[in-house]
């Protein structure tokens, strides 16, 4: 009888053990995570060195461009357009070659049937509502190159695809650049894009560097060269191959980063907010030679992609390296993590939470890095590109899965991205995108390639992410805000988890280019408490949702419902506390603002200029009741509406 009870009370505990971890046992990582659906995609046998994911026909799916790698510094129509569509067979999403519609490759001189690209940053430069493109060039040795007559442009968006070059852009004038970071950014906030250009040598053979450029953008698709006016190349420069730019600091006002090629550990710009940067690199620790390399020798650095993958509201950095080593003496590709306000925002190298699983190469060569949370669990996870540099060889894709204490797992192996031969291996490109609007980020990896055919293109279909929730912010911006949202803050807020991200274009090397939809995993949270979003403007306007549905696509408008065509729009309504006016699209030049009590009494008179599409007005002090809200503008139109204050 004891042991037939031993025997029924094991039975129940290992039951009871079932259950309880059953959910995480059939949730581990295996290779049913991703599946390679590049034929589905269209992209098989497509050469693309660089590849950017933006939806240019504002249909709210991301299409593709890409420059090939045939021919890399002489191809004169390097560019393609892949547009996401889709496949009238089977229903599914594919991409669609739409380069010859697009005029992507397009020159000033029309007569002229290609320009030279190497690499391409997208953002609305001219404040219509889609997404522009600038293009700029890398020559490896500029001193040994023909010119041939091409130079950076800016090409803009009928809206559907269709791009033309900007005459007398600012930055067809520039001379001829050797360009392998393109990073925007609004760094004065006045509601228009702004464009740094990192640039390499001017003549690599005698060790000449060419400078970095910082060109302000006027609002209509044209920049003015104002690095003479900031502190950028001062006290030196240096070779960059690549460039970022986000708001390290939480001031609300965005920074530059740089990627220096072996000869400096790079620079951290910090924006002073009066239109001047100041390089606070060596103060706060931001370098990519913290050490040395393999065997002594120097790391390159080819991007530093900024996340705040530990969720605790500032952002953090991975440093993409070359040269890296194996020993425990020997740098190489890091996460380097912020400190915080605390700190004064001090960054600290932080390699030992990335531990590798064999192959690796004993040379390292990180070509190519992103964060993003494969499996949605509210814990971004890294992916990163390793070549075969030096001969290093096991060079490949490298999956790390975060955990709770925010160290990582390499998972490459049991996702099954180290078998098939040469297929993963010596990796150039990664790319997180939701190409099918599911909320998980797909993955779209370029290298490797079989004996004979040479590196392909890879389109592996997340199928782990929909067993999390998640949540898709898109932003929509008013006058006073550039086009496409770039350093706006969004912070949602479930649970126990708060996920801050950042509107970004033009990262790491050669621009790299991330949706401007922003997908957040909720792991099994069922309810968001809230949506905060903090616009790139002077005023750091804020727009605040409370218990949102998950699994959804939500839009947050600056104002709210757009803009009425002759009326003002008053939200909230009732107010408390403060009160937001949207103005009408025909109101134009100076406003004046008042609001009355029901006797007729003058409350509030506010004279101002039409820079933004709304205002904010402190209404604490008002007592509760109706009151009339009127709007008139300097061309004699007025408008008026009730305001119930609680």
């Amino acid at each position: 009888m004891f042991l037939l009870f031993l025997f029924s009370t094991f039975m129940k505990l290992n039951l009871l053990f079932t259950l309880l971890f059953l959910p995480i046992l059939g949730f581990s990582q295996d290779a049913s995570w991703f599946s390679d659906i590049t034929p589905e995609t269209g992209l098989t046998g497509q050469k693309m060195q660089k590849a950017y994911s933006v939806d240019v026909n504002n249909d709210g799916f991301i299409d593709l461009i890409t420059i090939t790698g045939v021919d890399y510094f002489n191809n004169r129509k390097p560019m393609k357009l892949f547009m996401n569509e889709t496949d009238p067979k089977t229903g599914s999403r594919t991409f669609v070659d739409k380069t010859t519609w697009s005029k992507i490759n397009s020159n000033v001189n029309e007569s002229d049937t290609g320009r030279q690209t190497t690499c391409a940053a997208f953002a609305d430069v001219d404040n219509d509502g889609d997404v522009d493109m600038v293009t700029a060039h890398y020559f490896h040795r500029i001193e040994n190159y023909k010119d041939v007559g091409d130079r950076c442009q800016v090409m803009l968006n009928n809206g559907q695809g269709q791009f033309s070059i900007k005459p007398k852009n600012g930055l067809d004038e520039l001379g001829l650049t050797n360009t392998q970071g393109l990073s925007f950014l609004d760094y004065n906030l006045d509601g228009n894009i702004d464009l740094f250009i990192g640039n390499w040598f001017s003549d690599y053979t005698n060790n000449k560097i060419q400078d970095d450029i910082l060109m302000k953008g006027n609002g209509n698709g044209t920049f003015t060269n104002v690095t003479g006016f900031t502190n950028l190349n001062k006290p030196n420069n240096e070779p960059l191959y690549g460039s970022s730019a986000g708001d390290w600091n939480n001031d609300g006002w965005t920074d530059i980063f740089t990627a220096s090629y072996c000869r400096t550990g790079g620079s951290l710009w910090k924006n002073t907010k009066n239109g001047n940067f100041e390089n606070v690199a060596k103060s706060v620790g931001y370098t990519s030679q913290l050490m040395k390399g393999d065997n002594g020798q120097e790391l390159c650095h080819w991007a530093a992609m900024p996340c705040d993958y530990d969720n605790d509201g500032d952002f953090d950095f991975y440093f993409a390296l070359v040269h890296g080593g194996n020993d425990p003496n020997e740098g190489r590709s890091t996460i380097v993590k912020n400190q915080g306000a605390d700190s004064n925002f001090m960054l600290r190298w932080v390699r030992d939470i990335t531990p590798r699983i064999a192959p690796f190469a004993s040379h390292i060569a990180t070509y190519d890095a992103n964060w993003y949370d494969f499996d949605n669990d509210g814990l971004t996870d890294l992916c990163y590109a390793d070549g075969t540099y030096a001969g290093g060889g096991n060079g490949r894709l490298f999956m790390f899965h975060q955990k709770a204490d925010n160290k990582f797992t390499d998972v490459s192996k049991v996702l099954n991205l180290t078998a098939n031969g040469n297929k993963y291996n010596t990796m150039s490109i990664v790319r997180p995108m939701d190409y099918d609007n599911d909320g998980d980020e797909d993955l779209l990896i370029y290298g490797g390639g079989t004996p004979g055919v040479g590196v392909v293109p890879i389109f592996l279909k997340n199928n782990a992410g929909n067993s999390k929730n998640h949540v898709v912010v898109n932003l929509k911006p008013a006058r006073g805000t550039n086009g496409s949202c770039i350093g706006a803050k969004v912070v949602v807020s479930s649970g126990k988890l708060i996920k801050t991200r950042e509107v970004y274009a033009g990262q790491g090397n050669a621009a790299g280019q991330a949706p401007f939809s922003l997908v957040f995993g909720l792991d099994n949270n069922s309810l968001i408490d809230s949506i905060l979003v903090t616009f790139p403007n002077k005023k750091h306007r804020r727009i605040v949702k409370y218990n949102v549905d998950v699994n959804q696509i939500y839009t947050f408008y600056e104002y709210i419902n757009g803009l009425p065509d002759d009326a003002i729009t008053v939200y909230p309504n009732p107010a408390k506390s403060e009160v937001n006016i949207a103005f009408p699209k025909s109101f134009t030049g100076n406003l004046n603002l008042s609001i009355y009590d029901l006797t007729g009494k003058l409350i509030i008179n506010k004279r101002f200029n039409m820079e933004y599409n709304y205002e904010s007005l402190d209404i604490s002090a008002f007592s509760p009741g109706y009151y009339i809200v009127q709007l008139q503008s300097e061309n004699g139109k007025i408008n008026r509406q009730k305001l119930v204050v609680k």
